[in-house]
């Protein structure tokens, strides 16, 4: 049944959707649903939830004719779903993944998208795009970790923007685990960080510091997965893990436990935005260029 189910969504493993951004063939030929996807990871994420809604702010700021850069954009989930309202920007997705620029490709082309363009870009390598006007905003949502020199880079990215303009970033930093089981499961297992091929811990005085060294100013900071958060996020992660590294009939029983155990993990991690942590183990940062 596993076999049939694999053919049907993929050449590769449900481990290689996860891990390698292999999509469902079923995904390429109705890019649209991938709005259900996005959904999804606004529930399970706290990334997903305050770096779109930082988006959505910063959005509102902008005048027509200004252009957005979405340095990683992945599958687009955070900036796809504000093509329609924003007609009158521009937006430019840049990503190193096949996968991601083929999926978007296909959505532009199948949606009629007028104001998005992807490019596939080696940010530790290739030039990033530059326009005479500058970038009147530039986000980089959990990309700097996988980069070999990410505050060089960062450094590089104050050139592409003139006084006034902003950047939004958001970036792992400690990485400090709370429940000792699942560091044991992390470490055993293959999952998402490990699989790529260069993660790094960043500092977070050195950010902010390259940051300023860079010519921004520092107009928001948000913590995110404190203690509480931690735990709701290391729940989620271990049942993640096992469910990619198990069997089939394994795989049932942990996606009973993940149904069981959503809303204890989704309720911690909402709890530890409402009460906002002095540190954790991410942050959220709005620089504005001076």
């Amino acid at each position: 049944m596993i076999e049939y189910f694999n053919k049907f969504v993929t050449k590769s493993s449900i481990k290689s959707i996860f891990t390698n951004h292999k999509y469902p063939r079923f995904l390429l030929r109705y890019p649209g649903v991938i709005h259900l996807h996005y959904c999804f990871l606004q529930i399970l994420y706290t990334r997903s939830r305050i770096s779109k809604n930082t988006l959505r702010k910063e959005l509102l700021k902008l005048s027509e004719g200004d252009n957005i850069l979405d340095l990683g954009c992945g599958e687009g989930q955070y900036i796809v779903p504000f093509l329609q309202k924003y007609k009158g920007n521009f937006f430019v997705g840049v990503d190193i993944s096949d996968a991601h620029i083929d999926f978007l490709t296909a959505y532009i082309k199948t949606r009629s998208v007028n104001n998005f363009s992807v490019l596939k870009i080696d940010l530790d390598r290739d030039a990033i795009p530059y326009t005479e006007k500058f970038y009147d905003l530039i986000q980089m949502i959990g990309t700097l970790q996988y980069l070999n020199q990410p505050l060089h880079f960062l450094t590089k990215v104050g050139q592409l923007q003139s006084p006034g303009q902003k950047i939004i970033i958001y970036t792992p930093l400690q990485n400090r685990i709370e429940l000792p089981f699942y560091r044991l499961i992390k470490d055993k297992f293959s999952h998402y960080d490990n699989s790529q091929n260069t993660y790094t811990q960043l500092s977070h005085h050195k950010l902010i510091a390259t940051l300023r060294s860079s010519g921004y100013h520092i107009i928001k900071e948000k913590f995110c997965y404190g203690k509480i958060g931690r735990y709701g996020l290391e729940i989620y992660n271990t049942l993640l893990i096992l469910f990619l590294n198990s069997n089939f009939i394994f795989k049932l029983f942990i996606f009973l436990f993940f149904i069981i155990l959503a809303p204890i993990f989704v309720t911690l991690q909402v709890l530890d935005q409402m009460f906002p942590p002095k540190q954790g183990n991410s942050v959220l940062l709005v620089a504005e260029k001076t």
